[in-house]
């Protein structure tokens, strides 16, 4: 496997540094643990967590590698769901007002390459918000 873990979360920062004003807005965002997606809790860049994982948690399956693609499709099919339920206009209003915002995907992955499959409700959903997708890998 390839991936040694992955992260994909909603972000909004703002260039200055200043988080405030995002954090405050994405306190306002319906979500809930039922949603399975979390409010990202460090300091920092203000952002919804939509899936996490690590390869390690799945090594004692027969097929890890499949184990950990199976649940990351299912977090990206709930991530979608999630975002579906989001507002395009805090987001825009959150552009307007200097913040960028994104679908940030960061994986650490080993010297082999990485097959991420976005379904395409995903995509959907970052056109519909105004999300642009970064991607971040390293080895």
């Amino acid at each position: 496997m390839s991936i040694e873990n992955i992260s994909i979360s909603i972000r909004a920062w703002h260039p200055d540094g200043e988080h405030g004003p995002a954090a405050a807005m994405f306190d306002t965002l319906p979500i809930s643990a039922a949603d399975g997606v979390r409010r990202a809790e460090m300091p920092g860049v203000p952002r919804i967590e939509l899936v996490a994982l690590t390869f390690g948690d799945f090594t004692e399956q027969d097929e890890p590698s499949e184990g950990f693609a199976a649940a990351l499709q299912e977090g990206l099919v709930n991530a979608a769901r999630c975002m579906a339920t989001q507002s395009p206009d805090l987001f825009a209003s959150l552009r307007a007002t200097g913040f960028v915002t994104d679908l940030f995907i960061g994986a650490w992955i080993d010297s082999d390459q990485i097959d991420l499959h976005l379904p395409p409700e995903v995509l959907g959903e970052c056109s519909r918000l105004g999300l642009p997708i970064i991607l971040i890998t390293n080895d």
